[in-house]
């Protein structure tokens, strides 16, 4: 008579992934090692090397300078060699949605 055991299938928090009782110790030692590498990266303090380029960047790539309007010209140049060579309206407003969303990630940045 052959006997087999089968393990207990477990269902974790999520509900997609399944875990089995012994994977625990495994995944004990994985948390326990995550927890401790952050822990020691979070005492390495540093002083910013690049702070005394902030200004050299945002007098480059900041509101009024000249590779933002640059950039902006490019981009309207785009929309609309993209549009003719397409004739496709939906990749105008797609280069003019960059352009957007390029101009609120600088003013995120900082720059």
């Amino acid at each position: 008579m052959n006997i087999v055991y089968r393990q207990k299938k477990l269902v974790s928090f999520f509900g997609f992934f399944s875990v089995y009782p012994a994977n625990h110790r495994c995944m004990f030692i994985s948390a326990l090692t995550l927890t401790l590498l952050l822990a020691f990266v979070h005492g390495c303090r540093a002083d910013d090397l690049l702070k005394p380029g902030d200004q050299t960047v945002k007098d480059t790539f900041g509101k009024d300078s000249s590779i933002m309007t640059w950039l902006l010209i490019g981009e309207v140049i785009t929309a609309i060699v993209a549009y003719v060579a397409t004739k496709n309206i939906k990749v105008l407003f797609g280069v003019i949605v960059l352009s957007v969303f390029i101009t609120i990630a600088a003013a995120v940045i900082g720059i």
